[in-house]
Order: structure tokens, then sequence, then C-alpha cells
């Protein structure tokens, strides 16, 4: 759902230098 796309997203923030 669109709660895991954002936890995907948040996540791959986090992973950028």
């Amino acid at each position: 759902g669109l709660k895991q796309l954002k936890a995907a997203l948040d996540r791959a923030a986090v992973a950028l230098p």
C-alpha cells in the first residue's frame, strides 16, 4: 500500500549519501 511505498522511499532517502 501507500504506507509501504512511503516507508521504502524514506529508507532510500536515508541510504543516500
